[in-house]
């Protein structure tokens, strides 16, 4: 058997890609909105959440102390 470690880094990628789906999501929902007279979402609002969700901001910080510890 062998003895290969593995780093959390690509699951701290996958998680940080979150961000960017999300408001590519809130793009796709403005631009094909059947009926512009109804109040959307907020997108500030929705982007802001995007960047600043407890997981990204999780991923960010560990990212940041493991490259300050090192």
């Amino acid at each position: 058997m062998e003895h290969i470690t593995f780093n959390g880094h690509m699951v701290a990628i996958m998680v940080l890609m979150e961000a960017p789906t999300i408001m590519v999501g809130l793009l796709l929902m403005t631009v094909f909105e059947k009926n512009k007279n109804e109040k959307s979402v907020a997108t500030k609002k929705v982007l802001h959440h995007s960047l600043t969700n407890g997981s990204v901001l999780l991923i960010i910080g560990l990212l940041a102390s493991e490259a300050q510890a090192k």
